[in-house]
């Protein structure tokens, strides 16, 4: 077969035999030029990130307007500070508030901008509903965050007196039937409501109520209160 090929080539005219030898390096050049052509097409993507743009950043801001922003945000939402300084881009921050507050300050100690970072954080309890706490805030470093938008949430202060009618709220309970009890005047049985408190367990000599706070079980003073009981 490859003898009678190559006979058939020699007897070829020349031109047929130039066009021969031609065609594979035009399909070549087809191939090479639309590869080259694509190439061009296709945009050059930069991956390439200059790390040393981030870790070389210095915080360069004014404390004085940062220590300010803390300050306002304090006083709109009932935190007292007692102590703001700062020694070689290390803030120490002192303050007193409700515990409720305290998750808000420490988000926006960490939102305030890109260098901010909490490294120490000391919580004291003071009284019934206030905390000291005492924490150093580093801007030492460049962090790259997703700066929340902050949202204005309206203080909303806890009411001591409340409180304290809560825990001093007192209940009577009179005689016990069945699945009733008969307390501050009236028949309850279980789930009923009385002002905030449920009515969870009903027993032969005892009844449980209970709030979002706290527990409270009732006892029958004279257990022969139940026979006699009108």
């Amino acid at each position: 077969m490859l003898n009678y090929l190559n006979n058939k080539f020699l007897d070829c005219k020349q031109k047929t035999k130039i066009e021969l030898y031609l065609l594979p390096l035009l399909i070549f050049y087809f191939v090479f030029y639309s590869f080259q052509s694509t190439k061009e097409d296709i945009p050059q993507i930069q991956t390439k990130i200059d790390i040393n743009s981030y870790t070389n950043k210095e915080f360069k801001d004014s404390f004085l307007e940062l220590f300010s922003t803390i300050e306002e945000f304090a006083s709109k939402n009932k935190i007292t500070i007692m102590n703001l300084t700062n020694n070689k881009k290390v803030i120490t921050l002192k303050a007193k508030t409700q515990l409720v507050n305290m998750e808000k300050l420490i988000k926006k100690i960490e939102n305030l901008n890109n260098f901010t970072t909490i490294k120490l954080l000391t919580l004291t309890k003071e009284d019934l509903q206030n905390y000291k706490v005492e924490m150093q805030i580093d801007l030492s470093k460049f962090y790259i965050k997703k700066i929340e938008e902050e949202v204005d949430i309206p203080f909303v202060e806890q009411n001591e007196e409340v409180t304290d009618i809560q825990e001093n709220k007192e209940f009577k309970i009179n005689g016990i039937i069945l699945n009733y009890a008969f307390i501050n005047d009236t028949w309850l049985t279980v789930n009923d409501l009385i002002d905030d408190y449920k009515l969870i367990i009903i027993e032969k000599d005892f009844v449980v109520l209970k709030n979002k706070n706290k527990e409270i079980k009732l006892e029958l003073i004279d257990e022969n209160s139940i026979k006699n009981f009108n």
